[in-house]
């Protein structure tokens, strides 16, 4: 199993799905849990990679530290000068993809894509 994580697209989906269930709360508030997203998402199957693309900030490196803890290869990317995140992060795990499927042609398995 191959696992494609687009960090910026969960977090903006879990952003508005907080909007609209919890109008009142600060919709800053939103945090992922990754330990249990990345358990539902192997639902207990062997990862032979996971790759997560994702963009600087948050400054921290204790996030990405966390997340390279539990074994996800992680590529960030600069934004842009108004803040905003390039379409690098897309094409990254693009690529990151294509080079999978290529390396393992002779070997099907499953990919998820978050």
């Amino acid at each position: 199993m191959f696992i494609f994580w687009d960090n910026s697209n969960i977090h903006i989906s879990g952003l508005e799905v907080m909007k609209l269930r919890e109008p009142e709360q600060p919709h800053e508030l939103f945090r992922t849990n990754f330990n249990n997203l990345f358990d539902l998402v192997r639902n207990n199957r062997t990862v032979d990679a996971a790759y997560l693309s994702g963009s600087i900030p948050p400054p921290s490196n204790q996030l990405w530290d966390h997340i390279k803890g539990l074994g996800i290869n992680v590529q960030l990317l600069n934004r842009t000068a108004d803040g905003t995140e390039q379409e690098s992060v897309d094409m990254s795990l693009q690529t990151m993809m294509f080079r999978t499927a290529i390396d393992n042609i002779s070997s099907p398995s499953t990919i998820a894509v978050l």
